[in-house]
């Protein structure tokens, strides 16, 4: 029962924290044998001397179940784990700390486990100043969750490892990645592969958009050792998402509806804004359109109209007030490209713009003008809409 387990441990804590020497009984004993044991040592736990006085017994002996072992003492003569699982740390401790056991030889027999977990930045390990036999065991590694991943943790350090690898590699690798061991003359490392490549859930491939971004974010992990778990794990979709496409395609929107405004703004045909009268200000008195040729009046014409018209132009004008409203609109569509990546974009936007003018001279325009407007950008990776705002702007002309 939990309660009866939970009294077993506390026991085991007290018992092995008071600990200054052990030994079985007789020439040569193991220091400490059990099967499911949490060990806390901060005194000494060592192995009997063979009657040769040259061959010591382990310090402790792990003969099955799931074994838990702490070390902030000495153990002598080193660790066999002959059955069950060992564990480099108690599993409420922080990850982190590396156990050393001394210079004693660390052993797994051929079916054995070797627990360890593992944080974004730490993990735990286990450290023998003599040599470490591993043939047969598997190794468990559990991850944590966390922000950041690194790309290579050291989980063993011997002085030498005989040529000795372990059996296998059981894992819950983060998503994106693919966890595989190596080894060094005297470490064994847990390395970690950022592959983008989705299975047929995801249709089996990248497209090109998505490939280069993976390929981007691939490079930078194995050249800084680590990245952040919120890139690491995203899925196609989410490669797309980071390539900015859709952030791009709204700020185009973004520009033609600044471009209508301004346009509404600044439009010379709005009427009011001709010269005096309310025609066109790109436009002559004479002159039915600002862009039709002018006749060439005779010497008759011009005294005639030079009789008819004040000597002060300016006295004779209407200062006032003139208001206008004017609305605009469009949309554009964009096809995208399946071979590249990219996706159909369709934005569209309108508004209305309210402005007033007021005449200073005859060729002089000043006046102001607010508006409201509306922007909707379609991506066929995701639907977005700008929310209503307000534009203002200020308009001085002169002819």
């Amino acid at each position: 029962m939990p309660q009866f387990r939970a009294v077993q441990e506390a026991l085991e804590v007290i018992c092995f924290a008071l600990l200054r020497t052990w030994a079985l009984p007789g020439l040569g004993g193991v220091g400490l044998s059990g099967a499911g044991l949490t060990i806390i040592n901060a005194g000494t736990i060592a192995g009997g001397m063979a009657g040769d006085g040259l061959t010591r017994a382990y310090g402790i002996v792990f003969t099955g179940g799931a074994n838990f072992l702490a070390n902030t003492g000495t153990i002598t003569g080193g660790v066999n784990v002959q059955g069950g699982s060992f564990a480099p740390a108690l599993a409420a401790s922080p990850i982190g700390t590396a156990l050393n056991i001394g210079n004693g030889p660390l052993t797994f027999a051929s079916g054995t486990s070797y627990n360890i977990r593992l944080s974004p930045n730490a993990n735990d390990s286990v450290i023998t100043a003599s040599a470490a036999t591993l043939t047969g065991a598997t190794v468990n590694a559990a991850f944590s969750p966390g922000a950041y991943v690194a790309r290579q943790y050291t989980i063993l350090s011997a002085v030498t490892l005989g040529g000795t690898t372990f059996a296998g590699l059981n894992s819950n690798t983060p998503a994106n990645f693919t966890s595989s061991l190596s080894y060094g003359a005297s470490d064994v490392f847990l390395d970690l592969v950022l592959n983008f490549t989705p299975g047929p859930d995801f249709g089996g491939s990248l497209n090109g958009n998505q490939q280069n971004v993976a390929n981007a974010l691939v490079t930078y992990f194995n050249t800084t050792g680590g990245i952040p778990a919120a890139f690491s794990s995203l899925s196609p979709s989410g490669l797309t998402r980071v390539s900015g496409e859709a952030a791009s395609g709204s700020t185009q929107a973004s520009f033609d509806l600044m471009n209508m405004f301004l346009g509404v703004l600044s439009d010379p045909f709005i009427a009011g804004r001709g010269s005096e009268g309310g025609v066109s200000a790109f436009t002559r008195d004479d002159e039915a359109l600002g862009y039709a040729g002018a006749r060439k009046r005779s010497g008759a014409e011009r005294d005639a109209q030079i009789a008819v018209t004040p000597r002060d132009r300016l006295a004779a004008l209407d200062r006032r007030w003139s208001v206008w409203a004017s609305g605009y609109g469009g949309s554009s569509t964009v096809d995208g490209s399946a071979a590249a990546g990219s996706n159909s974009t369709t934005s569209r936007v309108y508004g209305t713009a309210i402005g007033a003018d007021y005449r200073v001279s005859p060729n002089t325009l000043i006046g102001f003008c607010a508006g409201r407007r509306r922007l909707q950008l379609r991506c066929s990776e995701r639907i977005g809409r700008r929310p209503r705002g307000c534009i203002s702007g200020r308009r001085v002309r002169a002819a």
